[in-house]
């Protein structure tokens, strides 16, 4: 029994070292101004775009999208749970401001970075110009009352490609020194 317990602490300390290697062997997009950085997917590129704080990561270009992964911050000393509700609930509010016909709520959870951020993960739905998009809205604290939003958008046809993608970006979050 103790011999079985043991090779499963080893079994388990190996695989988190693994995860943790993993993560520390990708490209990372350090933004030092927002005091974050994640892991760049693979094969996407990075473009800085005027008029944003943040750069922007760009997958492959589709005939009418291109899947993308966007940075905001804000100040607010909500709770990230809160922030996140409210986040939701203006956006169900407000969609015709960007164009948007409609927006559904998928899913709110709850996310832990490879880092140990804990964070919230919104999914929605929203039909723009004719296309049907997925926005994954990621929201971590930041530094004092910082809190960081992610947000990963996408074709829903591409869902199943992506969604895994945009986890793992995400969940390689971390806050810089």
């Amino acid at each position: 029994m103790i011999i079985k317990r043991m090779a499963l602490a080893t079994a388990v300390v190996f695989l988190v070292t693994v995860a943790v290697r993993a993560q520390d062997s990708c490209q990372r997009q350090v933004e030092l101004v927002g005091g974050f950085s994640i892991c760049i997917p693979e094969g996407w590129r990075v473009q800085e775009k005027e008029g944003q704080k943040f750069k922007l990561l760009f997958g492959t270009s589709g005939p009418t999208f291109t899947p993308n992964i966007n940075f905001k911050d804000a100040i607010d000393p909500r709770p990230i749970s809160d922030y996140a509700t409210a986040g939701v609930d203006y956006i169900l509010k407000n969609f015709q401001e960007v164009g948007a016909t409609s927006v559904k709520l998928i899913s709110k959870t709850p996310i832990t970075t490879a880092a140990g951020a804990q964070g919230m993960k919104v999914a929605m739905r929203a039909e723009f110009k004719g296309l049907l998009i997925l926005s994954q809205q990621y929201y971590f604290n930041g530094k004092g009352d910082q809190k960081l939003i992610l947000t990963a958008t996408s074709l829903e046809a591409d869902q199943a490609t992506l969604d895994p993608i945009f986890d793992r970006a995400a969940k390689s979050f971390r806050l810089e020194k």
